[in-house]
């Protein structure tokens, strides 16, 4: 497809069938009221895929103020940055990888630890793993909309936000609030093998889902970027 520059009457006519394809609802929050559309891999590092329908979907325009992770997505200005000791930590892993102990032996008291188990467990959940449901979908919103403020203000304490599988578009929202992304990835045999003792079917179809994805070669690629540029 072409890589000209985006806009025009093109972009609008893509935008329209995107909306009408996904019915309108934002693929960041889960709520309907989509108006725009977002580029799942930034036209930046992907200019071929800019008209392709396939990395596009629907979102809640900025100007909407309604959908917690806006400020996530990789049309966005750069966060405001001030001059701030404190750090934001992103532990990402498959599913039994460790992530959260790995953040309980590291976080200190004071710390804020954004972990969407925890916060759906605090909203009354009655799984500490697997929640469903309105707990699932009120903990990723309330994580949402605290990820989204302290991307995007430097925060006053250390951050640690424990999340499974970062977009591309997340991936570059760390990168630009200067956050550390560590990959935790004991390997499948060994998750698989916690998932067998300690989840539900629903774990171990999540974990072949995160290694067939890829999921962590695209985290390992943004780790070495990191490396390079910082």
């Amino acid at each position: 497809m072409s890589t000209s520059k985006w806009g025009g009457r093109k972009a609008t006519n893509l935008r329209e069938y995107v909306l009408r394809r996904d019915g309108g609802i934002c693929w960041i929050c889960g709520k309907p009221g989509a108006t725009t559309i977002d580029h799942i891999k930034p036209k930046s590092t992907h200019p071929q895929l800019m008209w392709e329908p396939t990395n596009l979907k629907a979102a809640h325009g900025p100007a909407t103020g309604t959908c917690p992770g806006q400020y996530a997505r990789g049309n966005t200005p750069t966060p405001t940055r001030g001059k701030n000791t404190n750090t934001i930590n992103v532990i990402t892993g498959p599913p039994c990888a460790g992530k959260s102990t790995y953040v309980k032996q590291h976080a200190k008291p004071s710390h804020l630890v954004l972990d969407h188990d925890a916060i759906a467990k605090a909203l009354g959940s009655p799984d500490t793993h697997t929640a469903h449901g309105p707990h699932a979908a009120a903990a990723r919103l309330a994580k949402n909309a605290i990820t989204d403020h302290v991307l995007n203000t430097p925060p006053k304490t250390t951050v640690w936000i424990i999340t499974t599988n970062p977009t591309p578009t997340q991936l570059d929202a760390y990168k630009r609030a200067n956050a550390t992304i560590t990959l935790i990835d004991p390997g499948i045999s060994e998750v698989l093998k916690r998932a067998a003792k300690e989840r539900d079917q629903w774990t171990t179809a999540a974990i072949r889902a995160w290694y067939h994805s890829n999921t962590g070669d695209l985290i390992a690629e943004y780790q070495q970027k990191q490396r390079r540029e910082w």
